[in-house]
C-alpha cells in the first residue's frame, strides 16, 4: 500500500517532506528491491536511510511513518509463512496510525 493519508495530513512546514517526495522514494524502493538477495537486510538500509533523511524533522513524524509503513507492507508480502499472523497484527497498528 501507499500511505498518501499520512503525508497529506502533515502541516505544511518547511520540515516536512512533500507527496512527490514520498512518491519517488516508494517508486525509488520498489525499482530496488529487486537487486538484493535479502530483502530483510534491503529493508533494514532503506529504513536507515530515511531516518538519516527526516533527521531535523523529529520523531515521530509522517514520512517516517509512512516510509516504515511502506517495509512493514514489504515484510510481509515477503514471509507467506508467516503471513496469518503478520497481516491481522499490521491492520491493527494501521487502524490506530490512520484513523480520524
Amino acid at each position: 500500500g501507499h500511505y498518501r493519508f499520512v503525508v497529506d495530513t502533515a502541516p505544511r512546514m518547511e520540515n516536512y517532506l512533500t507527496q512527490d517526495q514520498m512518491d519517488d522514494w516508494v517508486a525509488q524502493f520498489r525499482r530496488d528491491a529487486d537487486k538484493y538477495t535479502s530483502f530483510g537486510l534491503y529493508c533494514q538500509s532503506e529504513f536507515k536511510k530515511a531516518e538519516k533523511l527526516t533527521e531535523e524533522m523529529g520523531k515521530p513524524n509522517h514520512f517516517l511513518t509512512a516510509i516504515a509503513c511502506e517495509l512493514l507492507d514489504g515484510l510481509v508480502d515477503s514471509l507467506p509463512n508467516h503471513r496469518k499472523i503478520l497481516q491481522p497484527l499490521k491492520f491493527e497498528l494501521y487502524r490506530v496510525l490512520f484513523c480520524k
